[in-house]
């Protein structure tokens, strides 16, 4: 009978124990009880459905108000509308902001939720307004860009947008 070298054994058992533990703490889910906020972009483009000149915020509790929205953006924009109309309005609402009209191209915003958390009940959704950089040319034509972000109810009161440089945009109460 031919005995197995003992580190056969440590090598494996060290093996066995590192992917246990990597795989233990990778799978945990997120929740808002840990200051995360469960939000999804959904789509983003540069053709609002407003008119106005400033910046806006809707948050958006029916399928409805979203078909609403929906409708007056471009399909040609959204590729697939069916996924966005696809939501459990029960448990998530849609937060839309727009940026408001731009006389050129270059505008955009960009969702950021490595930075988003809920504090008190108040969900804070970080994004960036980013603008064009000087001497770039431009599309000569005027701009409105939008965001459709998915948000979990669960235990959160009012949204907060906030910029990339943490000041406070819009307050919405979701109640």
């Amino acid at each position: 009978m031919q005995k197995t070298p003992i580190w056969h054994f440590r090598f494996f058992a060290i093996i066995f124990i590192g992917l246990f533990s990597g795989c233990w703490f990778t799978q945990q889910p997120e929740s808002a009880d840990n200051g995360s906020v469960s939000a999804v972009l959904l789509y983003s483009g540069v053709s609002g459905v407003r008119t106005m000149k400033d910046a806006s915020a809707l948050w958006i509790t029916n399928r409805k108000a979203l078909e609403d929205v929906f409708s007056a953006l471009s399909r040609r924009q959204i590729e697939d509308g069916d996924v966005l109309l696809d939501i459990d309005f029960d448990r998530y609402g849609v937060l839309y902001l727009e940026m408001g009209q731009k006389p050129t191209g270059g505008y955009s915003i960009d969702f950021i939720p490595s930075l988003s958390r809920v504090i008190d009940k108040q969900a804070f959704i970080n994004i960036s307004w980013n603008t064009p950089g000087e001497g770039v040319f431009l599309t000569q034509a005027v701009t409105s860009p939008f965001i459709l972000i998915k948000i979990c109810r669960a235990d959160i009161t009012s949204i907060v947008v906030v910029d990339q440089d943490e000041q406070p945009l819009f307050e919405l109460s979701i109640e």
